[in-house]
């Protein structure tokens, strides 16, 4: 499955062959969005990155591409991940076991671990594609989630009432659809090193 292959499929749901509404450009732009949205619900791209705690109370620095924590493991023990939020509204539970606190400035970890203690966290990053003959990381079962979720976005150029319409149902197809991924994707990507949940299997 390739970029043009989803470009294609989009413009012909479109009705606009002769790119008469959509520019090239304008349409591969929907598709880089939806590209971003789908990698992003299947948790396509994932890295892990290692600290040796110093046992202070800083904060732990956070990757500039990250969007989210997927999960954080001390000694190799996975540990819950908590929100600034959580964390002052439950001072009371932060001395029981360890979690950690995710804000702006970086990561916590609560109780502060003894210096030399070793930390993993695993997160999502962002990918962007170029070229319409790339191929896209995505299995083969996504692509009419990625679909949908292009043609939500290019029916959204428009206020008129029927394309708010078009819209709204394209984005209902996509909910309905990327669920289903999900279900199946989860299902048959069962490796010791896969994270869903903040659960590591």
């Amino acid at each position: 499955m390739t970029q043009e292959d989803i470009y294609l499929a989009v413009r012909e749901n479109l009705n606009d062959e002769k790119v008469e509404n959509w520019s090239e450009e304008s349409l591969l732009d929907k598709i880089r969005l939806a590209y971003l949205e789908v990698s992003k619900e299947l948790l396509i791209y994932q890295k892990s990155i290692f600290f040796t705690h110093d046992g202070s109370v800083n904060p732990l620095p956070l990757p500039r591409d990250l969007i989210q924590i997927i999960g954080v493991f001390l000694n190799d023990k996975q540990i819950d991940i908590k929100s600034f939020v959580w964390a002052t509204r439950h001072r009371e539970h932060l001395t029981c076991r360890h979690v950690a606190i995710s804000n702006y400035d970086g990561l916590r970890i609560l109780p502060t671990p003894s210096a030399s203690s070793q930390v993993e966290v695993v997160y999502q990053f962002t990918q962007t594609i170029y070229g319409k003959d790339v191929v896209l990381d995505l299995p083969e079962l996504a692509k009419n989630a990625l679909i949908f979720y292009a043609l939500y976005l290019a029916n959204l150029k428009e206020t008129r009432k029927e394309s708010i319409s078009k819209s709204t149902h394209y984005l209902e197809l996509y909910n309905a659809e990327i669920s289903k991924v999900k279900k199946d994707y989860f299902s048959f990507k069962n490796s010791k090193t896969y994270y869903q949940n903040y659960n590591k299997v």
